[in-house]
């Protein structure tokens, strides 16, 4: 049921149902890569703002959590470990999954990302637990 739902989301905020938004990271997952610290992670991207036509910009991550019993976030630039600093490119019409890898310091405990993409679609700043970005679910503050 969880599934469907989260289908009837994703095509509803496509077709827009007369309502016209703009970018909006509609769900993020992320997996370990086996025998290391690194992360691949997908992020879905939606927008029906400019229906028909191509909006560009990048994606970056943050990653919040706990390291030596102490908060911490991870910005983008030690995420990725100066691989692509700027951020990763996206340009779509109507939605685009974006991916990645990144890199945790041994020790960190995370519990929340936070998905930042900028561009000529707009700003937008989403944020998801790391247990549902796990699941692979999308956001909770989604409306559906």
């Amino acid at each position: 049921v969880d599934g469907l739902r989260a289908d009837l989301a994703f095509y509803g905020r496509l077709v827009g149902g007369g309502t016209r938004e703009g970018l909006a990271v509609h769900a993020l997952s992320v997996q370990p890569v086996r025998d290391s610290q690194a992360w691949n992670f997908t992020a879905t991207l939606t927008q029906n703002f400019k229906r028909g036509q191509d909006i560009k910009g990048r994606l970056m991550l943050d990653v919040e959590g706990v390291e030596d019993g102490k908060l911490r976030r991870l910005d983008w630039k030690t995420l990725n470990q100066g691989q692509e600093n700027t951020g990763i490119e996206y340009r779509f019409k109507y939605f685009q999954q974006v991916g990645g890898t990144i890199m945790l310091p041994a020790g960190f405990m995370p519990n929340r990302v936070v998905v930042r993409v900028d561009g000529d679609g707009g700003r937008v700043e989403q944020e998801f637990s790391w247990a549902d970005a796990i699941k692979g679910e999308e956001n909770s503050d989604v409306s559906q």
